[in-house]
């Protein structure tokens, strides 16, 4: 499929212009998330009992089980979900009625997201490539309305990581005729069910020692560590700790973070163009984009959470694009140099994940400036100015 194809092209040409933190990284040795799930897949994946990371068996599991080391294991899964998850894209916008050109634009605003292949290149231990495809895919298979695949899809995707349960409401929201509808309540309790029931298993079969000293004395510091020296893990602590931080430091760096820090100036601004047709989608998406950004009052992330509403931000920025295409009669490719301006800059650069904005302001000032000459050469464009003239 030239999809795939490209897909697994542009991911090579990521990994090509991105330092990886491999095992010779500078930055190897810090205390970070990887060290866990290098130690489950190296070890007994099922026998580690540091919250919350041993409860996100499945990356390491799938690591485990292929046949190479630790790195390579955990790199060509990377490689292999960013993958998957640009293909989804154009699937996914196909799906929601965009043309294949719309749709393949929505492929390249997915690999010119900073926070999207480059950081899921970059730390390829952690099972966030793998959570992204997944959650994409789920949402995929509810625009299809297969609701069998997406019971299974999400059930091994909460064996990955548990925010995976974010997609649950959306059996709902994209199914309830009105406000309360018991029929889509019935659905979304039948379909959430399997992943409602692995979360809790999950959750019972591995138990986490993280306040039981003896565990932590056989753990070097890098496994036991999980926030502020310690090796605690209490939500409740956690979600004082982390608003009263957020707070604290919110500046012009936090702002832009939380703005365009995630999508980029043009995807955070090209929803508000199609206000109409984005209300219904926002309404079915609400569920999911709050659960999504209640992720930053238990860590200190921003984009990294973020950028797993990217299924819904793409059909919000697609549904502007189109929009603007009808409205101005702009050709749909002329769409495709913003995400392509955009790669190139970062190809050039090397910059890890923060892109300048005036480069991104840039980029769509191209679009912008190539659409309206396009516009004014157009044979017929240019007979109906005489006219009104």
């Amino acid at each position: 499929m030239p999809i795939s194809a490209l897909a697994l092209a542009l991911t090579g040409l990521w990994l090509w212009r991105t330092d990886i933190m491999s095992t010779n990284s500078t930055i190897f040795a810090y205390p970070w998330d990887h060290h866990k799930y290098i130690a489950m897949a190296d070890g007994n994946p099922f026998g580690f009992h540091i919250a919350p990371y041993c409860w996100r068996v499945g990356n390491p599991l799938l690591a485990k089980l292929l046949p190479f080391g630790s790195q390579t294991s955990f790199l060509l899964l990377a490689y292999g979900f960013v993958a998957l998850t640009g293909t989804l894209s154009w699937l996914l916008a196909r799906q929601a009625g965009f043309s294949r050109t719309l749709a393949l634009t929505g492929l390249l605003f997915f690999f010119s997201l900073q926070w999207g292949p480059k950081f899921l290149l970059f730390d390829f231990w952690l099972p966030d490539a793998a959570i992204l495809a997944l959650m994409t895919l789920a949402v995929l298979l509810l625009l299809r309305g297969n609701l069998v695949a997406f019971a299974l899809i999400t059930a091994a995707g909460v064996a990955v990581k548990e925010s995976m349960l974010f997609v649950l409401p959306l059996v709902y929201t994209f199914n309830a005729a009105r406000l309360i509808d018991r029929r889509a309540a019935l659905r979304t309790l039948l379909a959430g069910l399997p992943a409602l029931t692995t979360f809790v298993v999950i959750r019972t079969a591995i138990p986490a020692w993280n306040d039981d000293p003896a565990y932590i004395a056989t753990l070097p510091e890098q496994l036991w560590l999980v926030r502020d020296g310690g090796a605690e893990y209490d939500l409740l602590d956690v979600l004082r700790e982390e608003a009263r931080n957020r707070l604290a430091r919110f500046d012009h760096n936090e702002a832009r973070a939380y703005l365009f820090g995630t999508f980029g100036l043009a995807m955070t601004i090209l929803p508000f163009f199609a206000l109409e047709r984005n209300r219904l989608w926002f309404g079915r998406f609400l569920p999911f984009l709050l659960l999504i950004a209640s992720q930053m009052l238990f860590g200190h992330d921003t984009e990294r959470y973020l950028i797993l509403s990217f299924p819904a931000w793409l059909i919000f920025a697609l549904n502007g694009v189109s929009k603007l295409s009808a409205r101005f009669r702009i050709d749909e490719w002329t769409w495709t140099l913003i995400p392509i301006t955009l790669m190139l800059f970062e190809l050039v650069m090397r910059n890890p994940f923060i892109l300048p904005l005036r480069y991104h302001a840039l980029a769509l000032a191209i679009a912008i400036c190539l659409a309206a000459a396009a516009s004014h050469l157009r044979p017929g464009m240019a007979h109906e100015r005489r006219i009104a003239t």
